[in-house]
């Protein structure tokens, strides 16, 4: 066969781009009655779980003038009968050998990961169109943040090249971020009316960092009418921001740490990072020490970051791969209009700010 046929993708070398997909050839054995598989490039297991599974009930499969209906409902043997009885023949193949893993729970996944973790295979395919038993089974690949966490956990531990297979229910990616900017002006509108004429009215410095948010702030907001009210909204939706920035910082650092010590006890270790932070926390050295560091973040990475997004978007990343990223499960699809705002507005405006931010030292 032609070398001009070879490919790489997500780090496997296929001698050519033909592979059979998930759930249409089993684990490869009946097609060999057919023809030859190795003349592919690459072979996709059956989806596994962590435990065997039936199926579902009733007629899996009716033909129609048009196609193939099916409803075969994930059956197959289980991660650990396809280790036992399977997965050594796939990997003697000349070909990539993929392996397709789903999970009705998250334990399901990082428990299926771990044991594939102990046999070879080229990529795992994560599944995450599979449904989530504990969320009202709704598909792990629907929402964006559930998505995001498996997979950031599953990467944490998974020491095989991981690529993963997404639902086509996917949300609408445009739709929730302009609800996200919406939000966040919101948000910001309503702090500067309440802190911003508060400081003027008091006499204080709009800049004067963490003292103002909690310690000037709360006598303020005991003298003015519903003032209170406000600051129980305020600092109760701060808590919830900090507990979730704290789970989001923890989760990585925990999953590696279970996976490099298999022993130690998930609330233990969540404790030890806990004990960990407070102790860093209540020992850190006053603002205007380190402050000078997070000035580094707001004033130059982030502004840095955000152009260099809008840059590759409208301007490296070519109009069609864009475009079909951004409409992927939209009710309404963008069309040119919104790619020439974010062309010639939006990398300007991006470019602008940058400058602001580095030249004038200005912190967004």
């Amino acid at each position: 066969m032609s070398k001009r046929l070879e490919t790489v993708f997500a780090g496997a070398a296929f001698k050519n781009p033909v592979a059979l997909a998930s759930g249409t050839c089993g684990f490869g054995r009946e097609f060999n009655e057919y023809f030859d598989i190795q003349k592919l490039g690459g072979l996709c297991s059956k989806g596994l779980t962590l435990h065997p599974c039936l199926g579902n009930d009733g007629i899996r499969v009716w033909e129609t003038a048009s196609g193939v209906m099916n409803s075969v409902g994930m059956e197959n043997p289980g991660i650990q009968h396809f280790i036992d009885c399977d997965l050594e023949r796939m990997n003697a193949l000349d070909l990539v050998n993929i392996v397709n893993m789903g999970g009705h729970s998250e334990e399901d996944y990082l428990e299926g990961v771990e044991l594939l973790n102990q046999h070879p295979l080229d990529l795992l395919e994560l599944n995450i169109s599979c449904p989530n038993t504990k969320a009202g089974c709704m598909s792990f690949g629907l929402k964006a943040e559930v998505a995001r966490d498996i997979v950031k956990k599953v990467r944490a531990i998974c020491k095989h090249k991981l690529v993963v297979k997404l639902s086509p229910n996917a949300e609408d990616v445009v739709a929730l971020a302009k609800q996200t900017a919406l939000f966040d002006t919101v948000a910001a509108l309503v702090a500067a009316l309440v802190i911003i004429p508060a400081c003027f009215a008091y006499g204080l410095d709009v800049g004067s960092g963490p003292s103002l948010l909690f310690v000037t702030l709360p006598h303020i907001l005991q003298d003015i009418p519903l003032g209170r009210l406000f600051a129980v909204i305020l600092y109760t939706a701060m808590v919830f921001a900090g507990v979730s920035s704290l789970q989001n910082m923890f989760e990585a650092v925990g999953e590696s740490l279970l996976h490099r010590f298999p022993k130690l006890n998930r609330k233990a270790m969540l404790a030890l990072l806990c004990v960990i932070c407070l102790g860093i926390g209540l020992n850190m050295e006053p603002i205007f020490k380190w402050g000078p560091w997070m000035d580094i973040v707001s004033i130059y990475i982030i502004p840095i970051g955000a152009t260099l997004g809008a840059l590759s978007w409208f301007w490296i990343m070519k109009r069609d791969e864009l475009m079909e990223e951004i409409n992927r499960g939209a009710k309404k699809p963008s069309g040119p209009v919104w790619y020439n705002v974010g062309r010639f507005f939006y990398v300007p405006c991006a470019i602008i700010l940058c400058c602001v931010a580095l030249f004038l030292k200005v912190a967004f």
